[in-house]
């Protein structure tokens, strides 16, 4: 069978840019302040859809604690960007991405290095980000929408460790508890 298929082209084109500052202040011998801010700019270029300019100032904010030089307790706080989803086919705006949106998140977690090779890590965590979906409308139509928040609260498990000489291991469970919240 000889099939052809229709001209190729480039549909959707992303240039992210960011630049950022960090910085660890030693508050005093246990605890530590991590901080950060990060400005990200996202172009997009569309195929049949004026080009996007999007651009997002990211703050983040740790604080950790070393009750021992093996074990770290901290709590952090974060911005991140988020890419918006593709809108699927059925839809008045089929294949047209979202644009860009701002994520946040806690974490409070406990690290442990209980020898030289073995350790042990736990965290409970918090994501908030827009709520993405199909949204049917009174003519039978159906739009790709962001309306309302997505929260992902999940608790994460983790070991880590040298198994031999040549073999390391790292393992983690992680269960997520989701709810949508529409405005």
């Amino acid at each position: 069978a000889n099939l052809v298929t229709g001209e190729v082209f480039e549909r959707r084109k992303e240039n992210e840019r960011s630049v950022f500052v960090q910085d660890i202040l030693t508050l005093s011998q246990q605890f530590k302040l991590h901080a950060g801010l990060r400005h990200v700019q996202v172009k997009r270029t569309e195929f049949a859809i004026a080009p996007s300019d999007t651009s997002f100032t990211l703050p983040n904010l740790a604080l950790v604690y070393n009750p021992t030089q093996d074990w770290s307790v901290y709590g952090s706080v974060a911005h991140g960007v988020e890419h918006g989803g593709v809108a699927p086919i059925e839809t008045t705006n089929a294949n047209r991405a979202l644009d860009p949106s701002r994520s946040k998140q806690l974490e409070f977690g406990v690290q442990a290095a209980l020898n030289r090779d073995f350790n042990v890590s736990a965290a409970l965590f918090q994501i908030t980000k827009g709520l993405e979906f199909t949204q049917l409308k009174a003519d039978g139509s159906s739009t790709y929408v962001r309306a309302g928040e997505a929260q992902h609260r999940g608790l994460e498990l983790g070991v880590q460790g040298k198994a031999s000489k040549g073999l390391n291991y790292s393992v983690s469970l992680a269960a997520l508890d989701t709810e949508h919240h529409l405005v």
